[in-house]
């Protein structure tokens, strides 16, 4: 039995060892990190990968199957497949990163209408594409569908927006009118010309007498007078293009929730973000969360007063964010990326939201119960008003019947 028991405890010991060493290789397992690019993301600037693995006594990397070094610039447009491999504690780890590299706008074709046309006696329907990315449109400030048929007279401005995954923006107006037709005036007839004329000859006046010194005297006075040309502009380099400069201004004011009840920006809240640039131009920011490399990316026009506004369309997860902003103007022309604001998201206590709640519908109840008990009252006094009411017609009823019989003794008395 003694041998029994001291081989299960040999077994036993055994199985922890092969058990130990197995779960140490499990936590030896590599993990590889990689920062500059994310998997499906899609950049319109050049990009540097940078890939690590603690523990590691190999680290290698293909891109698109050749050989790349640690930190290489990448900057050719085209789709590629970095593979990191990490070697160590006789763990072998691979992973792959796609992402692609796109610095070309999208293209916008528009049909059915032309750039400063005007249509008379006919209505027009605009038709717009995109060789790529997203397409919104607006006509006159409002939302326009893709062949929206345009018949009232009036003028219109047609703005077509294309933004691709990079973050490309093609930006095209398109300005035209409608117009009724109207009768032309008659026009009287023209009296030809008595002084016949030589083609290309402007013709001369024949002076008559008494006229000949006048004209003289309007040639001395035209030869007298000395035209000096305006100055032309002239650079030593190129000269600078005034909307390089506009491009360049952008700013951001404000960042505060969207509902407007005030408070810190937290997890539970969308977030808008108040800015300055110059009217008619689009506002293109990228919010980047510390510790990502993929942005949120928001497109927005100035308005009135040089200014815009944008609204996260959901809540933004707890975290430290940079915003960054380009201009972009009709045509495509950019400026550049500039770095205009950061924020905080602090996380959403959730139980402070299901506490509000809870005060909420606490307030209702007791409100309720409240006026339930008011009203009661006020009909309790109701009734004890018209009991007491009741009460005086039956005193007062009373009183009548013991003086009518008073005076009914009082006549028998006299009897």
């Amino acid at each position: 039995m003694r041998k029994i028991f001291t081989k299960l405890i040999a077994a036993a010991s055994v199985g922890a060892i092969v058990l130990t060493s197995f779960g140490a290789s499990a936590l030896a397992a590599l993990t590889v990190q990689v920062s500059g690019v994310s998997n499906g993301a899609s950049y319109n600037t050049d990009v540097r990968p940078s890939f690590s693995a603690a523990g590691a006594t190999s680290l290698s990397a293909t891109l698109n199957g050749g050989t790349v070094a640690n930190n290489t610039l990448i900057g050719t447009e085209g789709s590629y497949l970095l593979t990191i491999t990490a070697v160590g504690g006789g763990n072998v780890t691979f992973k792959d990163v796609r992402f692609a590299i796109d610095k070309t706008a999208p293209v916008i074709s528009i049909s059915g209408v032309t750039n400063g046309q005007t249509y008379t006696d006919q209505s027009v329907r605009p038709y717009f594409s995109t060789n790529e990315g997203a397409l919104t449109a607006t006509l006159n400030g409002g939302t326009i569908a893709n062949g929206t048929l345009i018949s009232t007279v009036g003028d219109y401005l047609l703005t077509v927006t294309a933004a691709d995954a990079a973050g490309n923006v093609t930006f095209r107006n398109v300005r035209f009118a409608l117009r009724k037709s109207i009768t032309p005036p008659v026009n009287p007839p023209v009296t030809p010309p008595t002084t016949p004329e030589t083609p290309g000859t402007p013709a001369t006046p024949v002076p008559t007498n008494g006229t000949t010194k006048t004209v003289k005297g309007i040639t001395k006075i035209a030869k007298a007078v000395t035209v000096t040309a305006a100055p032309t502009e002239t650079c030593a380099v190129p000269c600078p293009d005034p909307m390089d400069a506009i491009l360049k201004d952008v700013s951001v004011t404000k960042i505060e929730n969207a509902d407007g009840l005030g408070g810190n920006l937290n997890s539970c809240r969308n977030v808008r973000i108040t800015g300055h640039a110059q009217d008619g131009l689009l506002v293109i920011l990228y919010i980047k969360k510390e510790g990502t490399d993929v942005p949120l990316i928001g497109f927005v026009k100035a308005g009135a007063g040089d200014e815009y506004r944008f609204t996260t369309d959901k809540p933004l997860a707890e975290g430290t964010y940079t915003v960054f902003a380009k201009l972009a103007q009709e045509g495509g022309k950019t400026g550049p990326m500039i770095e205009v604001g950061h924020f905080q998201v602090e996380k959403c206590s959730r139980w402070l939201v299901w506490l509000w709640l809870l005060i909420i519908l606490i307030a209702l109840i007791v409100g309720s119960v409240i006026g339930w008990l008011v009203s009661r009252r006020r009909r309790r006094n109701a009734e004890a008003r018209a009991t007491d009411d009741m009460k005086d017609m039956d005193e007062d009823a009373l009183s009548d019947e013991i003086v009518e019989e008073a005076t009914d003794e009082m006549d028998s008395d006299r009897l």
